[in-house]
């Protein structure tokens, strides 16, 4: 069997947590002797690369300024690199002659690759692990006037997304399938099928228990980002020192971003007098990080809005660390608010420490919840279980 893997960004040169996934299931693919070739950007490398079975050929597309005037350049930049990319998929998939391309992410190389390859006819199967799909549509056809819409048409060389034919789909979450269903976004066939870790990964029971007195390190990885509530983790450690008195307490960030928007975080932290209690320390691969949560008590997951199947939620939990998450789709369909790990709303700097602030004062109770959290990531979240899924519906799609 020969699958292609379509996908925006790979290892090493990664965004977030899904390249890494992505990468994982890749090899673990191969391992179980398909054949798969990944089809990914030059992200990264500023080049064209092809390295065995990795085709860094497609144009990044990624890359808006806050900048009004500079953002409408780089839109104009971003088209001419997606006809690019369209053509480029057809003479690759022309090539391999693949018998399933699998389209893990295609956000920054937008749209036309897909239907490049829907083109030529050859089947397809999406791996939707976030909503980017439907903030895209919502980019194009959410706009107040026919002009905008025409514009943000123009923007994927007057293509529609109503061509995309999304009819086999991997969700990796009961409430992002009903996301996308209550968006308008229809599919015949579907599957959930949840990320999962390595095994080896997955405590037997939290190595550190919290006490009273014990310095409060709170932990924050992902995307630095508004729309992952950097800014959300920070304030909430501002109302901890200010209103409730918490002044041993750290909060430490894992992950990069725009560089503007990291530097308005970076000022806001100087000029609140927080620099002593917060760091940035930028991106660490996975299996570095996977280390780091032992130095902490609580991860702090603040995404205000969308939100897939966390794997950083799954890791803390794996590794003994007390969760309290936004009370949205990808989160609820990890925690059960109240056994093993905290779901938080309104999605507010103020209910995150006041939720801390509660759960600090009751040591027993949050190694109960840290205990459940391990058992529960142990007994749905492993990674052997999500690929035999995989490999599965693969198998049926292709016969």
């Amino acid at each position: 069997m020969k699958i292609l893997i379509l996908t925006d960004h790979y290892p090493p040169n990664i965004i977030g947590g899904a390249e890494i996934n992505c990468e994982l299931i890749t090899q673990e693919l191969i391992h179980r002797g398909h054949s798969v070739i990944v089809l990914t950007s030059n992200y990264g490398i500023g080049k064209n690369e092809i390295n065995g079975n990795i085709f860094r050929v497609l144009k990044c597309c990624r890359g808006l300024s806050l900048n009004k005037v500079l953002r409408r350049v780089l839109q104009i930049k971003r088209l001419f690199a997606a006809i690019k990319n369209y053509s480029i998929t057809k003479k690759i998939v022309k090539m391999i002659r693949p018998n399933l391309v699998f389209i893990w992410n295609f956000a920054d190389v937008t749209i036309l690759p897909v239907l490049a390859v829907q083109d030529l006819k050859v089947p397809t199967l999406f791996h939707v692990g976030s909503h980017s799909i439907i903030r895209q549509k919502e980019d194009i056809y959410g706009q107040n006037s026919w002009i905008k819409i025409f514009y943000h048409s123009a923007l994927i060389g007057f293509r529609r997304f109503s061509e995309m034919q999304v009819k086999h789909v991997i969700f990796i979450g009961e409430n992002l399938a009903n996301d996308f269903r209550k968006a308008g976004v229809e599919n015949s066939s579907f599957r959930v099928i949840k990320n999962g870790i390595p095994d080896e990964w997955i405590l037997n029971k939290p190595l550190i228990n919290w006490t009273k007195g014990d310095s409060v390190r709170l932990l924050y990885v992902g995307r630095i980002s508004p729309e992952k509530g950097s800014d959300i983790a920070i304030k909430t450690l501002e109302v901890l020192i200010e209103e409730f008195g918490l002044f041993d307490i750290s909060l430490d960030l894992f992950g990069t971003g725009n560089v503007e928007y990291m530097n308005r975080l970076k000022d806001y932290v100087t000029n609140h007098n927080l620099s002593e209690h917060i760091n940035f320390h930028g991106y660490l691969d996975r299996d570095r990080i996977i280390n780091e949560y032992a130095r902490f008590n609580i991860l702090i997951f603040p995404t205000p809005k969308y939100e897939g199947l966390s794997t950083v939620i799954i890791e803390a939990m794996a590794r003994g660390l007390f969760v309290i998450a936004s009370r949205i789709g990808g989160p609820m369909d990890i925690i059960t608010h109240g056994k093993d790990g905290i779901l938080v709303y309104p999605i507010e700097p103020g209910q995150f420490a006041l939720t801390i602030y509660q759960y600090l004062s009751n040591p027993a109770e949050i190694t109960r919840i840290k205990e459940n959290a391990i058992k529960k990531i142990s007994e749905n979240f492993r990674f052997s279980k999500m690929i035999d899924e995989y490999e599965e519906y693969i198998l049926e799609l292709i016969k």
